[in-house]
């Protein structure tokens, strides 16, 4: 049976499930520093479109009252 599975099924313990998530987390920490060593690169233009956005939606969310 799959690791996925015993989690879903309840038959794992929560102190073994953050474990393992930490050692994954740990894991994909060593692979993306490994593959990307200087990070991943930076585009102002999609940067400043995803503030942008970003800002349409909280506005939408949470709009000032007047």
């Amino acid at each position: 049976m799959l690791e996925w599975e015993e989690i879903a099924a309840g038959r794992m313990e929560e102190d073994k499930i953050t474990k393992r998530w930490g050692r994954l987390m740990t894991l994909r920490l060593a692979a993306d520093r490994k593959a990307l060593p200087h990070g991943l690169p930076r585009k102002p233009k999609l940067e400043r479109l995803a503030a942008a956005d970003a800002n349409t939606y909280f506005k939408g969310l949470y709009p000032e009252e007047g």
